[in-house]
């Protein structure tokens, strides 16, 4: 029945004969990127549908019918026409138009780690304890507040307004991801490894700004002018200035089991006089108390400008993956002193043993979900060796390259398990930060329990 009902919407589309505005041809390109999301309809089937529509002539749609409501709610006195359903295992509300909704989503993730040298910090830690709203307004309009609870600290996530009125493009202005790499635009959700890879220290992250998206059946593109995140403390000065980024996909290849992805992203950001910058990594593990790589507090205290360049490539074959990301930056200094140059990059492989592929959301360009195929679960193991260089000039910050060894079990699409092992190496600045005794590196194990609700 789904499937007849797909082909039928696809006819439809592709002979003209569905009725479409500006409006509507967003509503439904909305309804096509919810399916895909859930898994309800493949990567191939969502490019076919939406190629399709894009190249249909619009339509007056005439008088819109209004549903007839199959359920009520009361609220007060009045009933109240909406739909309760769940959503990605979190609840969802929504009108029984489908133009307004509300859906409440957490995710809870306990992290174990176990380090070979006294000082990093064994034990446990609640590394995320998150609660997310989100939601539509009206059909054009949607929105998002994300809160972490975890820490000492509450920190805000996305947190922001969304104009969807203007498809094929996306507008959103409040809190939100610098558009910068493949692995820091991707979910830690769906990550194959517990940490992102150390050259991720270089890219930007979520800042206040507004953004500009647009996407097609295999390409995406998003663009953004940002100031500094909402997150920064008063006297944290560092890029303090405004800034520019934007990043660009290509799926030459793109199917069910099948994906060659490419992306081209950069970033520039000024830098007001008297701030300074600062680079600082742990290894691949957030238990860790020691920053074994740092340029220092206020070594970069005459930078002018910071800019950043991010290759990306991604392929899937069946149950095999291959993910890497080289990434680039470079600062420019006032009164005639030379630019720094930082660097790094990642290569990492995974393999599903019971035959899921990753999958891929084509809107975003990223990484997504995985849906077991089995009632027992989703096994995957992961490989990464990565990279991070923060020696240039006068500045000593250390260079890392970790090994890191990962193995998943996806329960549902919800709840999986995760142990990684990693080998981390420094040469002798990164010892020195972190106190390691000369010639020595460093082993983890670590160990993760991540629910989403």
């Amino acid at each position: 029945m789904k499937i007849r009902a797909l082909l039928l919407l696809l006819f439809l589309i592709s002979a003209g004969n569905f009725p479409t505005s500006d409006a509507g041809e967003a509503e439904l390109a909305r309804l096509l990127e919810i399916l895909q999301a859930n898994g309800t309809i493949t990567a191939e089937q969502y490019r076919e549908l939406i190629g399709a529509l894009q190249s249909a002539p619009l339509q007056d749609p005439g008088p819109r019918p209004q549903p007839a409501p199959r359920a009520r709610i009361e609220i007060g006195d009045d009933p109240a026409e909406v739909i309760v359903s769940s959503a990605k295992g979190g609840v969802e509300v929504s009108s029984y138009d489908g133009e307004s909704s509300f859906e409440l989503g957490g995710l809870v993730v306990l992290d174990l780690a176990h380090f070979s040298e006294e000082g990093p910090g064994d034990g446990a830690e609640l590394r995320r304890a998150r609660l997310d709203i989100q939601g539509s307004y009206l059909a054009d309009f949607g929105y998002a507040l994300e809160v972490d609870f975890a820490g000492d600290e509450v920190d805000l996530g996305d947190v922001y307004l969304e104009y969807l009125g203007w498809y094929p493009y996306r507008v959103r202005i409040g809190q939100i991801k610098e558009p910068f790499g493949l692995e820091r635009q991707t979910s830690s959700r769906y990550l194959s490894l517990m940490e992102r890879a150390l050259p991720n220290e270089l890219a930007p992250g979520r800042s206040l700004g507004v953004g500009l998206q647009r996407f097609g059946s295999d390409w995406t593109l998003a663009a953004g002018l940002f100031a500094q995140s909402l997150n920064s403390a008063a006297d944290d000065q560092v890029d303090q200035g405004w800034g520019v980024s934007a990043r660009a996909t290509y799926t030459p290849l793109q199917s069910e089991t099948r994906l060659l992805h490419l992306g081209l992203s950069g970033a520039y950001r000024s830098v007001n006089a008297g701030d300074y910058l600062r680079f600082e990594s742990r290894p691949e593990a957030h238990k860790s108390e020691q920053d074994y790589l740092d340029t220092g507090k206020k070594e970069i205290d005459n930078a002018q400008s910071l800019s950043r360049l991010g290759l990306e490539l991604a392929a899937t074959w069946g149950a095999l993956s291959l993910q890497g990301e080289y990434i680039q930056a470079v600062v420019d200094q006032r009164r005639d002193e030379p630019s720094l140059n930082f660097s790094g990059w990642y290569l990492q492989g995974s393999w599903f043993l019971t035959g899921e592929s990753r999958s891929y959301e084509p809107q975003q360009g990223v990484f997504g979900r995985i849906h077991p195929r089995h009632f027992h679960g989703a096994w995957e193991l992961a490989l990464r060796v990565s990279e991070l260089d923060l020696d240039d000039e006068n500045i000593s910050g250390g260079r890392e390259r970790n090994y890191t060894f990962g193995l998943n079990w996806y329960l549902n699409p919800n709840v999986r398990l995760m142990a990684n092992y990693i080998r981390a190496e420094f040469d002798r600045a990164a010892r020195s930060n972190g106190d390691l005794e000369s010639g020595s590196d460093l082993d983890i194990l670590q160990m993760r329990v991540q629910a989403e609700f």
